[in-house]
């Protein structure tokens, strides 16, 4: 740790403490030591192969809803990425602190949230890891789309049989070991993050895999009754096992629960 203190310094920042980390890299909140400007920095070993991706990706993908990159350094070791500090907690903690959150600010969410990924699908990038946890918001309580370690690039649009993301919000073809179009993991998985976003829980027990795959395989997500209707035929549309019945992201834009006017 103190020979990546060392290239902290070299580039001008120092380390104030740890944010989080996961098995491609450690992210840390730094202060520019001139201006006193704070950032976080994403520290990633060079030998993952998923650093190439996501420096492409964060360069690549301008949006407002997508955590912002100011500058990628590289050693011979790391690849420290410098971005936007995002200080408003994830959408995880959003859901511990808030569990009955109204049915406008899920729309306000969750709309930016596809609006996000539809920006990465529109040059050819699939996030893979769409989840609770990677889906951060600011201060205002806009959403920040982060964590591109798995994505991948349009020439590689259908994987291999490689199982990667997290079960809870992964597809029955992600499951089962069949090649996947990551574009429809996508949709699949953001339908997974809006139930959560309005039921409170997911909506396949990830505890047995067989029977979660069962689950899906059959279309069977349990809703309370309290749901509004539209929003149950979003989610199920989005979940749909046949990957050739799930709608595009503009489809789900233009749905009619998120063009709803609440009153």
């Amino acid at each position: 740790m103190s020979s990546v203190k060392s290239v902290f310094r070299s580039i001008g920042y120092q380390v104030k403490s740890l944010l989080g980390e996961g098995s491609f890299g450690i992210v840390l909140r730094c202060e520019h030591m001139v201006n006193l400007s704070e950032v976080a920095i994403k520290v990633t070993d060079k030998v993952r192969n998923c650093v190439c991706n996501e420096t492409f990706a964060l360069k690549t993908v301008k949006h407002p809803n997508i955590v912002d990159v100011y500058a990628v350094f590289e050693t011979d070791k790391y690849t420290l990425t410098v971005m936007e500090l995002v200080e408003g907690g994830s959408l995880l903690d959003l859901l511990a602190q808030e569990s009955n959150l109204s049915e406008q600010r899920v729309k306000l969410i969750f709309s930016q949230l596809v609006e996000a990924v539809n920006a990465c699908h529109q040059v050819g990038i699939a996030h893979r890891d769409l989840k609770l946890e990677n889906v951060l918001l600011d201060l205002d309580g806009n959403i920040k789309l982060s964590d591109f370690g798995l994505c991948i690039c349009q020439d590689q649009r259908v994987s291999n049989n490689v199982f990667c993301g997290t079960v809870a919000y992964s597809s029955p073809e992600v499951l089962t070991g069949r090649g996947y179009d990551a574009f429809k993991l996508d949709i699949w998985s953001l339908g997974v993050i809006l139930y959560s976003l309005v039921c409170g829980s997911f909506p396949f027990n990830d505890f047995s895999i067989n029977q979660m795959i069962q689950l899906q395989n059959h279309h069977i997500l349990p809703f309370p009754e309290s749901i509004n209707s539209e929003c149950r035929d979003l989610i199920l549309q989005m979940c749909q096992p046949d990957v050739t019945g799930r709608p595009t992201l503009r489809q789900v834009l233009n749905s009619s629960w998120l063009c709803q006017q609440n009153l």
